[in-house]
């Protein structure tokens, strides 16, 4: 078998298996980098390899940025996300530090294949709003703060993503720049948090 190199780490490897963060064939070693990051302990759930949080982040929203799917949060929300809201490096989906990850494109925008498919941010959407659904279930204060993921440096217009968060939970607060795309007979009430 020809040894081909790690998408993620770039050193050469007889074995790959795909990423759990997004589409990438990864070496043994990264996937155990994975693993090790995902894993949860405590009632707490703070993610292993997270900056520890303090009692006042964990009070706070979480706080819902674009990302690119290989978790590079270089500017941006992104970068905010890692700066102060404990965003994983390299982890470019879920739930990360006291922040959510929702790639919008592949890499940082201006490298090249840095673009995915409209359908591609709407699966992450989806799989988000699922997300926050199951949260609300056990946790009725926690509350997403979502930012206008996409509409930066993505490039991706407020007419076109902020209707795919139509239904999303009471738990989620958006900027206010979104509201006139989120109006709804099914959500009379929505919480906005301002504008980032």
């Amino acid at each position: 078998m020809t040894p081909m190199d790690c998408q993620r780490c770039g050193k050469p490897t007889s074995v790959t298996i795909m990423s759990m963060f997004n589409n990438e064939e990864i070496c043994l070693d990264c996937k155990q980098s994975e693993r090790d990051v995902s894993l949860r302990f405590d009632n707490e759930e703070i993610i292993i390899g997270d900056p520890v949080l303090t009692d006042e982040q964990r009070k706070t929203p979480v706080f819902v940025f674009g990302s690119n799917e290989q978790g590079i949060h270089g500017g941006g929300a992104a970068k905010v996300a890692r700066d102060k809201h404990g965003a994983i490096l390299h982890q470019g989906f879920g739930p990360q530090g006291n922040s959510f990850g929702i790639p919008t494109c592949h890499v940082p925008v201006g490298r090249p294949g840095w673009q995915i498919p409209f359908s591609k941010v709407q699966f992450y959407i989806s799989c988000f709003l699922i997300y926050a659904d199951q949260v609300a279930a056990v946790d009725r204060e926690e509350t997403f703060q979502v930012t206008q993921i996409g509409c930066g440096f993505a490039g991706w217009t407020k007419e076109q993503i902020a209707p795919l968060f139509i239904d999303a939970n009471h738990n989620c607060q958006f900027d206010t720049e979104w509201e006139p795309f989120l109006l709804s007979a099914n959500h009379l009430y929505r919480a906005y948090w301002g504008h980032f």
